[in-house]
């Protein structure tokens, strides 16, 4: 099979001819036919066998040739013959690839699969057994969908993180409204579940909380519907920072209650915002985080403040709390699958 560069050689002397083609494919409305759900959209895929050896010589030739896309997978896949190479595999890291390769590539026209193999077959100086096929792809309003797809999560008894998209299951219970297809998730994970069980287990009511790596604010919100007096939520994202905004307004928090900051990474001394010391700081983050910002987190928390961190593995946890086992009393460790929350009490 050519070499790479011999390759790059005669595309070079190629390129004005694909270009035109690659902007005439840019321009095609692709064939569509009627189903009974709405409309299926074809391109065309050009299906070549290669060896381990020139597979990827095969692809990224189709590549300067006009193929909007190329896929390499094994040809055996799903039978008895199927290698175990696969992305992240220690084989897939050295390099290897499956002995027989089915090589795919995509494209808009037909008379472009054609073209493509012809030039890839003048530069690669052997003939390929390829085969073109007419794909159809079923079409969706993928909005609809993904909305559709969010529903209420339950956190405890009496507490719900709800889409802004459907109606409160429960009339009586603390409902957390979120927009679906916000960043940062929909409130669903273990970790962010510890936490806001946390939090309304601890939350007595007038306390000043602070929110750290707010993402969604929902942690914050959470707090003043539990009966906080004021919240601070920071972030080191500027998104984050507007969305705790959005969706503080969404669930009806009063304006000045809940003030949200866009915060540095390597933030030193005390949390900045309103507020001088905490009653209750909760950290949704990762171990490394929660480690470096062991001396921030101290020194804003009041005596006899509380603080809950999370966003670490169960098997990170006793870590965690042996760093600030000096500082904190009646440190208590709870799991959710394989998450976990450190909390105590600052001494």
């Amino acid at each position: 099979m050519a070499s790479l560069a011999r390759i790059r050689s005669v595309v070079g002397r190629s390129v004005s001819r694909v270009g035109c083609g690659l902007t005439q494919f840019g321009r095609r409305e692709a064939s569509t036919r009627a189903t009974s759900s709405g409309k299926e959209f074809s391109h065309y895929e050009v299906r070549v066998r290669a060896d381990k050896g020139g597979c990827e010589t095969l692809s990224e030739t189709m590549m300067c040739f006009g193929a909007q896309s190329v896929t390499l997978s094994d040809l055996h896949r799903g039978t008895e013959r199927e290698e175990e190479i696969f992305s992240g595999n220690e084989k897939w890291n050295q390099g290897e690839k499956w002995k027989d390769t089915l090589v795919v590539g995509y494209f808009a026209e037909r008379e472009a699969c054609t073209t493509c193999i012809a030039s890839c077959e003048e530069v690669l100086g052997e003939m390929l057994e390829y085969k073109v096929e007419e794909v159809f792809v079923e079409t969706h309003d993928w909005e609809n969908v993904v909305l559709e797809s969010y529903q209420p999560i339950q956190i405890s008894d009496a507490l719900w993180i709800v889409p802004t998209t459907v109606e409160p299951p429960e009339k009586d219970a603390v409902s957390l409204m979120l927009s679906p297809g916000i960043a940062f998730g929909n409130g669903g994970h273990p970790t962010t579940k510890l936490c806001l069980r946390w939090l309304q287990s601890s939350i007595r009511g007038g306390e000043e909380v602070c929110d750290y790596g707010a993402g969604t604010g929902i942690l914050a919100i959470g707090a003043l519907k539990f009966g906080a007096k004021a919240a601070v939520a920071t972030d080191i994202e500027e998104t984050a920072v507007r969305i705790t905004e959005v969706n503080a307004r969404q669930n009806g928090i009063r304006e000045g209650d809940l003030e949200s900051l866009l915060v540095s990474s390597t933030i030193t001394g005390r949390i900045p915002g309103g507020v001088e010391s905490f009653d209750t700081i909760v950290a949704n983050i990762l171990m490394g985080p929660l480690l470096e910002l062991k001396e921030c987190f101290l020194e804003s928390l009041k005596s006899g403040g509380k603080l809950g961190m999370s966003g670490i593995l169960a098997t990170q946890a006793d870590e965690v709390a042996r760093a600030y086992s000096d500082e904190l009393e009646d440190v208590k460790i709870e799991t959710l699958d394989e998450w976990a929350i450190v909390t105590g009490t600052k001494k």
